[in-house]
């Protein structure tokens, strides 16, 4: 079950309290760390495709994805981010709460005061260090279990592993540095500060590991 489209291939709460003041925009990023795209003229061009089907929908929340093949520049990673704030839910509370958070509402800010859900601006100066914010991920388009996407328009369903091929996603939460500048323009992404980071593998390495737990 999840608390936002009923489609979903799945939904993460996560609630988080910062320990410094994010700088500019937080994202939410997926990166490849083994070497750049491996992708011939017709897998370049479903990854454009994909890409673009991503950037439109972003648009059409006021945000901008940013991403890079990873073949453009030296020691560039392919990476593709989107800021937090074109996320639907958003909920900021004074301390911990529990999850998951079952809300009627499908798109907006809240602040939990005296036990209950009040709207709220979601301001560029949302993000702070003395509150708890629950960001809520999910979508209908990429199945991670499946390592697939799915339901793209006028695509259907693609294997993770066309793009990706055997490299595993990472994925971090993070802002542009302490200077707050465009990390995407710079030489490359080290000024980022991650706030979270974790490993998303794909099922070959999900059964090796399986395999190896089990010897």
């Amino acid at each position: 079950e999840v608390s936002g489209p009923p489609t979903a291939c799945w939904e993460i709460q996560l609630q988080v309290r910062f320990k410094v003041v994010p700088k500019g925009s937080v994202f939410v990023g997926f990166e490849l760390r083994d070497g750049p795209l491996q992708l011939g003229i017709f897998t370049r061009g479903i990854a454009r495709a994909v890409l673009g089907v991503g950037q439109s929908m972003a648009r059409q929340r006021g945000a901008d994805i940013r991403y890079t093949l990873g073949d453009e520049k030296e020691g560039e990673r392919p990476h593709i981010a989107i800021p937090v704030t074109a996320f639907l839910r958003m909920f900021r509370s004074d301390g911990p709460v529990p999850l998951p958070i079952m809300h009627p509402d499908k798109n907006g800010t809240w602040h939990l005061s005296q036990g209950s859900w009040l709207p709220i601006e979601r301001a560029a100066d949302l993000f702070d260090t003395e509150h708890y914010f629950t960001l809520v991920f999910n979508t209908t388009y990429i199945d991670f279990y499946l390592w697939k996407f799915v339901s793209i328009p006028a695509l259907g369903s693609l294997d993770l592993a066309t793009l990706c091929g055997s490299q595993a996603l990472h994925t971090l939460i993070y802002d542009d540095g302490e200077d707050g500048r465009d990390a995407a323009e710079a030489e490359d992404f080290q000024r980022r500060r991650a706030f979270l980071e974790m490993e998303l593998l794909p099922p070959h390495a999900r059964h090796e590991q399986d395999e190896d737990v089990a010897r």
